[in-house]
């Protein structure tokens, strides 16, 4: 991702937009797989456009990755904006997403019904793939620069995000009574509400608080990580307080 030199717009070469075609396609068609469980008829138009928000931002994610690993280090890091810096992790999750789903409708779809045993072996495997994702997800984080308020809060709903899903993930793969998959579904969807109000509040302090400019990506960051909460937070404040 480039700006114009003189006008401080985004360019994109054809290339360029092949490839953000291509990964946002790549990730929109993981999500055709990713509720394996639910057939065709139970997909209402609220869950299809939340997936695809969801693969799209994952898919710009994984773009950005792209274009910032063709950059030369010092001119990536002389423009670097906290929106750079959302945008890498959006994109540390699209490969951990992609092996989830893959896990899922492997188990669903090929698996026969079983025995609490290959239960276990299950919630294992999502667990260790989620495991996987944290450390590399605290790993970007860490390295990348960016203004400490961002990875003390976006980065510590992250952690709370997958920690939630760890925890819930290998409890219940131990306990027959399954008592961490109540516990997920209970708390964590308040991560969206709670993740997009953090954002909301830190854009606002950057653009009061920063008068310098802030590039196109730096905005595409902002908006694709708030997209990627949106869905969720509607639906989680619309069923709390309005049924």
């Amino acid at each position: 991702m480039e700006e114009h030199a003189a006008q401080g717009q985004l360019t994109l070469s054809l290339r360029d937009l092949f490839v953000w075609t291509f990964l946002c396609g790549l990730m929109i068609g993981a999500e055709r797989f990713s509720t394996p469980w639910l057939e065709p008829s139970e997909i209402h138009f609220a869950l299809w456009a939340a997936q695809m928000i969801k693969a799209l931002c994952l898919g710009t994610g994984l773009f950005a990755f792209y274009r910032f690993s063709r950059q030369p280090k010092e001119a990536m890091f002389s423009t670097w904006q906290p929106g750079h810096w959302l945008l890498c992790l959006i994109g540390v999750l699209a490969p951990w997403h992609l092996l989830n789903v893959a896990w899922d409708y492997h188990y669903y779809c090929f698996q026969t019904p079983a025995p609490f045993g290959e239960f276990q072996i299950y919630f294992v495997v999502s667990g260790c793939l989620t495991i996987t994702a944290w450390i590399a997800l605290l790993g970007v984080g860490l390295l990348l620069p960016v203004r400490p308020r961002y990875w003390w809060i976006m980065l510590f709903r992250f952690t709370v995000f997958l920690g939630m899903i760890i925890y819930a993930q290998i409890w219940t793969a131990f306990d027959s009574t399954f008592p961490g998959l109540s516990l997920l579904l209970r708390w964590f969807p308040w991560n969206y509400p709670l993740g997009l109000a953090y954002l909301i509040v830190l854009s606002i302090l950057d653009g009061w608080q920063n008068g310098r400019h802030r590039d196109a990506v730096h905005w595409i960051g902002i908006l694709a990580m708030g997209a990627w909460f949106l869905p969720e937070a509607i639906r989680v404040i619309g069923k709390t307080f309005f049924g």
